[in-house]
């Protein structure tokens, strides 16, 4: 009984950790699109997409300190590095294209 719930338990923490990491990846996608936006878009717009691209990242970021916080209590080291990794990979290339979107849009209203 104690060996199903801790089962259980781990299975559920898990599945917990998947929910901000889902997030993680559309905020990729939204930090993607604002960088488009950013790019050809109007210039009436470009503070949406600067927006956009902050709003995504500050989305990544609480996601992301979701996992590390939960990610502790997780037993099956596997799954942890897994976890970890690909979350590190994700909020590096959000963090890169979030500031890449803010250099364009400083550069477009500026000039």
């Amino acid at each position: 009984e104690i060996a199903l719930r801790n089962a259980q338990m781990e299975l559920t923490t898990q599945n917990a950790i998947m929910i901000p990491f889902e997030t993680l990846e559309l905020s990729l996608e939204a930090v993607e699109l604002a960088a488009k936006v950013g790019k050809v878009g109007n210039t009436n717009a470009l503070s949406d997409a600067g927006v956009a691209a902050l709003t995504a990242l500050a989305a990544a970021k609480a996601a992301y300190y979701n996992i590390l916080i939960n990610i502790k209590s997780v037993s099956t080291q596997a799954f942890s590095d897994d976890v970890l990794k690909r979350s590190a990979a994700l909020m590096t290339q959000i963090e890169t294209i979030a500031a890449a979107v803010e250099t364009e849009i400083k550069t477009r209203l500026l000039s």
